[in-house]
């Protein structure tokens, strides 16, 4: 009886709006158009834009968009060369914890688009020429997604300390990534939610 209740009742709450439904355009992390990123058309009465609607006042909006995990200021960033150098390291550790955990592609903008296998979350890593930003892209990612992103961003933060001091060969300014002092990795390590072991 409840049940043809609410039925009924989502049954006029459409009938009385005038505009179309959703339509979401998702993409598989491991199809072939894996660099685009998920959209959707918005409902008003499920909330529009501003996140305000009828179901979404209801029940509770989703979540506002991506989400900067992690931002590291440099003082020079070699943009393409550590690109290139960071897309080899990330072969590297697509198998790790276990075989096809992670997919990495390149963005239609230059940043490196990092799937995990569970399909519920996308790192993105944004290089620009002072900064290196890693921003999630999800809209409810599991809870082994995060700890697997966690640990794949330590290892990424290790790869970067090599590149800006583990190559005493090299001159400083000729070095891939340029920073300020060797603290700001650290600092960056201590935002990520699971700590190194």
């Amino acid at each position: 009886m409840m049940r043809r209740i609410i039925i009924a009742l989502l049954g006029t709450l459409l009938a009385i709006t005038s505009q179309a439904f959703i339509v979401p355009t998702t993409c598989s992390p491991f199809s072939s158009a894996a660099s685009s990123r998920a959209t959707s058309f918005s409902l008003g009465i499920f909330g529009d834009s501003s996140g305000s609607g009828i179901l979404s006042n209801l029940f509770g909006s989703k979540d506002p968009g991506p989400k900067t995990v992690l931002e590291i200021k440099a003082s020079d960033v070699k943009v393409g060369a550590l690109r290139f150098l960071l897309n080899i390291y990330l072969v590297g550790e697509q198998n790790n914890p276990q075989p096809k955990s992670w997919l990495t592609r390149q963005g239609d903008s230059g940043d490196l688009m990092i799937y995990y296998a569970d399909g519920t979350g996308m790192l993105s890593l944004e290089l620009q020429e002072y900064s290196i930003k890693a921003v999630r892209y999800g809209e409810n990612p599991s809870l082994q997604y995060k700890l697997q992103e966690s640990v794949l961003l330590h290892s990424i933060l290790d790869e970067l300390h090599n590149v800006a001091f583990g190559v005493e060969d090299i001159d400083e300014g000729k070095r891939l990534l340029q920073l300020k002092d060797d603290t700001v990795i650290s600092k960056a390590r201590e935002k990520l939610p699971a700590r190194k072991a």
